[in-house]
């Protein structure tokens, strides 16, 4: 629908030419350089041209039309902060961390306000979820306008943040300090409004006279500073031991109202994933109030295996866990066991996967929509398991990659990257940064349904998050460092007939177009090269067309359009008839030639019915029918006849007169 670049992209050209090291920078695989957040039709994102260690600006951008709403060079902060170690310098962009949607409810008020926020400084980031060590200031901004409202600071490192049913930015991280009332490590709930509240009232913003009454009323107070410890909700002991042997247990993950914390004995690392030497401690906590609900229990392992999914985080075991369901994974064995959150039974499992690469088991990693684990491996192996049973629903293996790709395969990014939305799983082919860059990589999209490809488009996207909503996909393709969004374009379609009067049963002809009028159309290299308009191709085009239209392919010749139905519509009476149909060629243009079958005055209407590429669109011109000429009137040649007649007869009688003088003469 619309790209726009980030930085500077593609292959360098002049003295760098000609070489596999000729490609501008597009940052490794580690290095997140597109956090996509979405609110209410609006994409933000923190602008990062270079160096992953100088963001420039914060950007928000109209998801429907590619188009800047604002920029904020340097996000301001409140200069209580500049001397701040989490302010390196003054107006310093700090990394854009999240958005939120605070609906708040109450009897004087009621309904949502869109926040961002800003935490930490710009750093390596690998998943959206975890924020970054050292990350000790949380700025909020207004996400209408980008300006800054205030700051909470003293905080501590978050194991996850989430939100809960209103809306409440709700943290949660342990602290393995004993210096504490329980002498023990704690599991700690942090709430942002929470913590905005207790400080307003405590500051005089809402008054203290009637607090029932205020706590009614939502005043993030403007320029403050916000101690942290305002927002811890609750603090509650972790188990430091099992059957008398110590154990210390980490934060691996939450869903449906449960933490799960775990713990294993590291042999060994390979990609900063550890290995785990025969056991795995597991505990669940509730995410309401810190209440043990089981464990710990110490299950038992096939040894130097790695029980884990995608990557491990600080050595600590990451899970696939929603749906009242946690989900271990060894990488190794290719098997799956699948518990319960709420009570720590085992449901199922281990189950084997089948047909496995063995390049797979340098990576795996797992998304969870609908009641079904979907699982993607380094090998190019995608797998939807039910959760209920642990039947495999349906398997996808990637094609080779011929000499494009070392694996056989091509691989799958194993990093958080894969998206469920619409029906859809989009994953991300690729792999190696280091020259020379991965070649042919694809984003594709799959049905959850059944697996099969539902579409596929060259692009790099393994150093982006993809985020969906409203119909529209986004992701960086570091091929060209372009943002890129994908979705259902808009479609004019045109229709023009003679515009004189026309007799009945003659025939005209009836042309016209349909083009895209997505936003991308209207961008500066894509209209001068298509002057009369980009135009709408069949589903069956797409792929190689968009390539070509936005990512300087080669354009395809076998490109086909796509269906216009034509009818006409009696002006006067509303009769309906039927012209038929076409397809449009490569260039969006239809003609048909029709013979009106009755005379009046006739709407012709074109209807582009759409597509799974396109929104459909209709065109109406008009046409004078007249009733066809009277015959000419044949000649009346009576007199002529007549007059010939007498002419004969007088000639005849002439002759016979002639005749018989001359015969008396000779007498």
């Amino acid at each position: 629908m619309w790209t726009r670049p980030v930085a500077f992209g593609g292959i360098i050209g002049g003295e760098f030419g000609g070489s596999e090291l000729s490609s501008y920078y597009p940052t490794p695989q580690y290095e997140i350089r597109f956090s996509p957040i979405i609110i209410n039709g609006i994409l933000y994102y923190t602008h990062f041209p270079g160096s992953m260690t100088y963001p420039t600006s914060w950007i928000a951008v109209d998801l429907h039309t590619g188009q800047t709403l604002w920029t904020i060079d340097q996000p301001r902060v409140s200069p209580k902060l500049l001397d701040s170690p989490s302010v390196a310098t003054a107006g310093a962009v700090t990394l854009l961390r999240c958005g939120q949607i605070l609906n708040f409810i109450s009897p004087n008020q009621y309904g949502g306000i869109a926040y961002l926020w800003s935490m930490g400084t710009p750093a390596m980031v690998e998943s959206a979820t975890n924020i970054q060590a050292g990350s000790t200031t949380y700025n909020l901004f207004d996400a209408m306008t980008g300006e800054y409202i205030l700051s909470i600071v003293n905080g501590t490192t978050f194991d996850a943040m989430t939100q809960d049913e209103r809306g409440n930015l709700i943290c949660y991280y342990i602290n393995a300090s004993r210096a504490n009332a329980y002498n023990a490590p704690t599991l700690n709930k942090w709430n942002s409004t929470k913590a905005i509240m207790k400080y307003a009232l405590k500051t005089g913003v809402i008054s203290e006279t009637h607090p029932a009454n205020n706590l009614w009323s939502w005043r993030p107070p403007k320029g403050g500073i916000i101690p942290f410890s305002y927002g811890i909700e609750w603090s509650v002991p972790i188990a430091t031991n099992i059957s008398g042997a110590p154990i210390d247990l980490s934060y691996s993950g939450i869903a449906s109202g449960v933490i799960l914390l775990a713990q294993y004995s590291a042999t060994g690392r390979v990609t900063g994933v550890a290995f785990q030497s025969g056991w795995i401690i597991e505990a669940g906590y509730s995410a309401v109030n810190g209440t043990l609900l089981w464990g710990p229990i110490n299950r038992t392992q096939t040894p130097n295996t790695r029980v884990s999914f995608g990557y491990a985080r600080n050595g600590n075991t990451v899970y696939a866990i929603g749906n009242g369901v946690f989900v271990e994974c060894n990488i190794n064995t290719d098997n799956i066991t699948c518990y319960s959150l709420y009570t720590g039974e085992k449901l199922w499992g281990p189950k084997h996967f089948p047909n496995v690469h063995p390049i797979g088991h340098f990576g795996w990693q797992t998304v969870i929509a609908n009641g079904t684990i979907y699982i993607w491996t380094y090998g190019g192996d995608v797998y939807a398991v039910d959760l209920t049973t642990g039947n495999v629903k349906w398997e996808y293996h990637t094609p080779s990659g011929g000499i494009e790709s070392p694996y056989g395969p091509m691989p799958l990014w194993v990093r958080p990257t894969g998206t469920v939305a619409g029906g859809l799983l989009f994953l991300s082919e690729g792999h190696e940064f280091n020259p020379p860059l991965f070649r042919g990589a694809q984003t594709i999209a799959l049905n959850i349904t059944n697996g099969h490809l539902v579409w596929n488009i060259t692009s790099f996207m393994v150093n982006s998050v993809k985020a969906v909503a409203d119909g529209i996909m986004v992701g960086l393709n570091s091929y060209d460092n372009q943002i890129y969004a994908f979705g259902k374009g808009p479609t004019k379609t045109t229709v023009m007939a003679p515009n004189i009067a026309v007799p009945v049963r003659t025939p005209i002809t009836i042309t016209g177009s349909v083009i895209d009028i997505s936003p991308g159309a209207q961008q500066p290299a894509v209209a001068m090269n298509f002057p009369n308009g980009l135009p709408a191709v069949s589903d069956d085009s797409m792929t190689k067309f968009m390539e070509a239209v936005y990512m300087q392919q080669p354009m395809p010749t076998d490109v086909k359009g796509v269906w216009v139905k034509l009818d006409a519509i009696n002006v006067y009476t509303g009769e309906v008839l039927d012209i038929g149909g076409t397809h449009t060629d490569s260039a969006g243009f239809y003609t048909v030639s029709w013979t009106p079958p009755k005379e009046g005055l006739w709407k012709i209407l074109a209807t582009f019915p759409g597509s799974k590429s396109y929104y459909p669109s209709f065109a109406e011109t008009s046409i004078t029918v007249t009733a066809a000429p009277a015959p000419p009137t044949p000649p009346d040649y009576t007199p002529i006849l007549t007059g010939l007649a007498v002419a004969i007869i007088v000639v005849a009688i002439l002759v016979v007169y002639d005749i018989i003088s001359v015969r008396k003469l000779r007498k």
